[in-house]
């Protein structure tokens, strides 16, 4: 199959850095389809085994899946067979039926079908995590262009302690999602994991397939560097694609009939929900690319009885994400080297 048949774009970054934002900005532009995240790298295909020949068993599994999050949202997909039919009809819409075909040549056929589909023609993948898989998607989607998204580390921290409460806010998110999210949280954790996404993007140099953009820069001037995005990407800017529901913070309740970029959204971290050894951890680990960035660092004293606490309790929630994350990889081994090298 031939990657270079369309367009994609991907928006990358560390979770909670406004991809959810971009991706709801560029869906509105009458190119663009925005995908729900797809997970597909790492969940449900392992590096190695994306130019693996698969069964046509194995194929439909995949796009049943596929179309499951897309349809129902990625936490909760009921019986993903009902979807065989349609899956069928992707690959043989992709003459990929009877043929030797790959699990990446599944996941291409799926994005190609789904956004003609919506009456789109490029379709954008707005899975953060795929920041760990630019290699991958640069060696199949050559003409890709991928949007990172870099936040503030203690905003990042805010919404990542908060994120549980999504359930409260609005979310439909199910019980097991929150407590996962509870456990996921650590300031250790959280800060290396900025700090990795930060380094992972940087040792692609300069690359023309490859613009970081800072979320706080976007929420103050939307209209530049919307239009800024969109030329990256090759589309045309209309105004209107500024206008998204204010849904999907942690912070505060869903109002999905405000429409626009909220303001308010940025440094959340300084009106408070961090403590001070949080803040102090997070800037200890993080100070050189904070300072790569343009973010400003506190002067801050811990308390060292939090400090202690923070301490003692990392390998516990470590061991804990590790058990609660398992079913999210699909070579263990693999999605850890992607974090620590």
């Amino acid at each position: 199959m031939d990657y270079i048949e369309h367009k994609v774009i991907y928006i990358i970054g560390n979770s909670r850095s406004g991809t959810t934002m971009l991706s709801r900005i560029l869906g509105l532009n009458k190119e663009v389809y925005t995908f729900q995240e797809i997970h597909f790298f790492e969940r449900m295909i392992a590096s190695n085994e994306l130019n693996d020949t698969v069964t046509e068993k194995k194929a439909i599994d995949i796009l049943n899946q596929l179309i499951g999050i897309e349809v129902e949202g990625f936490y909760k997909q009921a019986d993903i067979t009902i979807y065989s039919n349609e899956s069928k009809e992707i690959l043989s819409d992709s003459n990929l039926i009877g043929n030797e075909f790959k699990a990446i040549d599944v996941y291409n056929a799926y994005l190609t079908y789904w956004t003609k589909k919506k009456g789109k023609t490029i379709p954008c993948e707005q899975t953060p995590k795929n920041i760990f898989y630019i290699e991958e998607i640069l060696r199949y989607f050559p003409d890709a262009k991928i949007i990172n998204m870099v936040r503030d580390p203690r905003s990042v921290l805010l919404s990542q302690k908060n994120k549980w409460k999504r359930r409260l806010l609005g979310e439909d998110m199910p019980f097991m999602e929150c407590l996962r999210a509870w456990v996921n949280y650590h300031p250790i954790t959280i800060s290396k994991l900025w700090v990795s996404s930060i380094r992972k993007i940087e040792n692609h140099g300069f690359s023309k397939s490859i613009r970081s953009e800072r979320y706080e820069d976007l929420i103050a001037a939307p209209e530049t560097k919307v239009k800024n995005i969109c030329d990256f990407c090759n589309i045309d800017f209309d105004k209107s694609m500024l206008n998204i529901p204010h849904v999907g913070s942690s912070i505060g309740f869903d109002k999905p009939q405000k429409k626009g970029i909220n303001k308010n959204n940025s440094f959340t971290w300084k009106r408070g929900g961090l403590n001070a050894s949080e803040i102090y951890i997070l800037q200890k680990i993080s100070k050189k690319e904070m300072e790569r960035y343009g973010y400003i660092l506190e002067d801050i004293k811990p308390n060292y009885l939090y400090l202690s606490y923070f301490f003692i309790t990392f390998p516990i929630k470590l061991l804990f994400s590790f058990v609660l994350n398992l079913h999210r990889m699909k070579n263990i081994i693999e999605t850890i080297k992607k974090r620590l090298i």
